[in-house]
């Protein structure tokens, strides 16, 4: 499987992109949501301590401004019925600055999931405060943080001064001693004011939450903001915008568009790199999508080969597919990439059986290696050709590949079998007795040949070739010159040996002359200049000649006397 990822198209970004803030590090960015005013008559509530923050009638005043005098409830932490609270009104203002941020956090741990709840079936809350106590607070809604420390902002602007907020407003930068006391620090927010020339230290921040709003700050009252003529009206702003903003409820659309359907041939490159990506177009009510297919052959193996690729486009929560068909025709035969050569190999019994022929090849052979672009199957087929000897005849296996689309191909391997030894004796070819008395009386023997497998009856006859004629000591001549029994002159002009001359031991040589024309001679020489060199002397010879046959081949003897 293989995917990309694709973020979809926000288009309130292009609208309100200049309202968005960058957090460093632990502050995250999220897209802005849409919105806009509606006049309604909200069913609302404010929940601050019995005392008001810095005993500031301001928090009454926008109230009866905003809504009129009766129009809204006046609860306090300590005694407010949560539950009939949120039953009764779709706008909610908690304020907890000054010497009652403590309060306002125990009240938020206490209910952040009951308020979650309810913001998000469609309606809006503002939670503010600007403490001189504690150290600030989760405001709960996916880990949105009033961070406080000492921490106080006098000089603030807009994000974007374009914001409902600042309707009738004649500037979007503003001043106080202080203007806030901590900063909202939270992922997915869009910004509304920043301290001036920071814009992570943000004083007020908004975030679409299901089906509703909420407004987050971290700011005073309007007594202490400058200009102080607008100051009233300002805030009165806020609280207008956030209690009357319209909930667009998004309904999150995306479109998968898959890349055309394509005819191949087999072994094309069908990777999404070749064959394309689908178009893909989202609204901004999705989220982050995550694009990927799946390949599923469609074909059973028959031909064509049919693949369906199926885009899959989601966010997690909304999920569109599409599928694209990839036809793979197979017009090409298989090949065949390594192939046994023709060989000859000795007649035995089990090359010339059927089954015989198929082990010996499958035991002595590689196997063939064969390329194709899809699934094949090979057929072996023998035949024999009978020959004339010493060739019993020649084996041919033919291969045939053949691929699911019909293409084939075939390969012969031909193995020629040849019958060049005789049948064996299964008695020793030689007897050696001490005299003509002593040999045996010929045996019946038989003979085994390794082709056919058959046994043959031997034929015996006897011949007394091998008499002993004669026999003669030999010594080395001495004379005139050199003495040597046996001469290797090459050996010593090549510095192989100390000398060419080599004599017989103290026992001497032996030369035995045979009735059937053959002699032995044999002892043992050793290098007249190193004893250490020598060697057993052992030579056969035949075709003896008289004096008279030799001479008359025109040859003489060796005589060195005198040279």
């Amino acid at each position: 499987m293989k995917h990309s990822t694709f973020t979809g198209v926000n288009a309130a970004w292009q609208i309100l992109r200049a309202s968005l803030f960058n957090f460093s590090q632990a502050c995250l960015l999220l897209s802005l949501g849409l919105f806009a005013f509606q006049s309604i008559s909200a069913q609302v509530a404010i929940v601050r301590s019995a005392s008001s923050p810095w005993e500031s009638p301001d928090y009454t005043n926008v109230m009866n401004e905003v809504f009129g005098s009766g129009n809204w409830d006046d609860e306090s932490f300590a005694t407010v019925d949560v539950s009939a609270l949120l039953a009764n009104n779709n706008f909610i203002y908690l304020e907890g600055s000054d010497e009652t941020a403590n309060e306002l956090e125990s009240f938020l741990d206490a209910n952040i999931a009951s308020l979650e709840t309810w913001v998000s079936s469609g309606n809006k809350l503002f939670i503010n405060s600007a403490p001189n106590e504690g150290d600030g607070m989760s405001y709960g809604f996916n880990g949105v943080e009033l961070v406080y420390n000492g921490i106080y902002i006098d000089d603030v602007e807009a994000f974007d001064p374009s914001h409902p907020i600042f309707d009738g407003i004649s500037t979007s930068t503003w001043s106080g001693t202080h203007f806030g006391h901590a900063i909202i620090c939270p992922p997915g927010m869009e910004g509304i004011l920043h301290e001036v020339g920071d814009n992570t230290r943000v004083v007020l921040a908004e975030m679409a939450y299901g089906n509703g709003r909420v407004l987050f700050g971290g700011i005073t009252a309007p007594e202490w903001w400058s200009p102080e003529s607008e100051a009233n009206d300002f805030f009165e702003n806020m609280i207008n915008y956030i209690a009357n903003v319209e909930i667009v409820t998004c309904e999150p659309t995306i479109t998968i568009t898959c890349p055309p359907d394509t005819d191949l041939e087999c072994g094309s490159d069908i990777s999404a790199d070749a064959l394309g990506y689908p178009m893909v177009e989202a609204n901004e009510c999705v989220g982050d999508l995550d694009v990927t297919f799946m390949d599923t052959q469609v074909s059973n193996d028959a031909c064509p080969l049919i693949i369906a690729r199926t885009w899959v486009a989601t966010d997690g929560e909304t999920t569109e597919m599409c599928t694209q068909t990839i036809t793979l025709t197979d017009t090409q035969a298989p090949v065949i990439t390594s192939f046994p050569e023709d060989f000859t190999v000795e007649c035995t019994a089990e090359l010339l059986t059927l089954d015989g022929m198929i082990s010996y090849l499958e035991a002595n052979l590689p196997f063939p290696t064969i390329e194709d672009c899809s699934e094949y199957t090979i057929t072996p087929e023998f035949d024999f050709i009978e020959g004339e000897c010493p060739v019993i005849g020649d084996c041919l296996k033919t291969i045939t590949v053949t691929d699911i689309c019909g293409n084939s191909v075939s390969q012969t391997l031909t193995v020629r079998i040849i019958d060049t030894e005789g049948p064996v004796f299964d008695a020793p070819e030689l007897i050696e007795v001490s005299c003509l008395e002593d040999v045996p009386a010929p045996s019946d023997l038989t003979a085994i040949d390794a082709c056919s497998g058959l046994t043959y009856n031997a034929e015996v006859y006897t011949a007394n070739s091998g008499e002993l004629t004669d026999t003669c000591n030999i010594s080395t001549a001495l004379g005139a010159g050199d003495d040597w029994a046996f001469w290797l002159p090459t050996l010593a002009l090549e510095g192989e040996i100390a000398s060419a001359n080599f004599e017989f031991d103290e026992d001497g040589g032996k030369f035995d002359q045979f009735s059937d024309g053959t002699a032995h001679l044999y002892g043992t020489v050793f290098n007249q200049d190193d004893p250490g060199e020598g060697f057993i002397l052992d030579m056969w010879f035949e075709n003896k000649y008289s004096w008279d046959e030799w001479s008359a081949l025109g040859r003489s003897y060796k005589d060195d006397l005198g040279c």
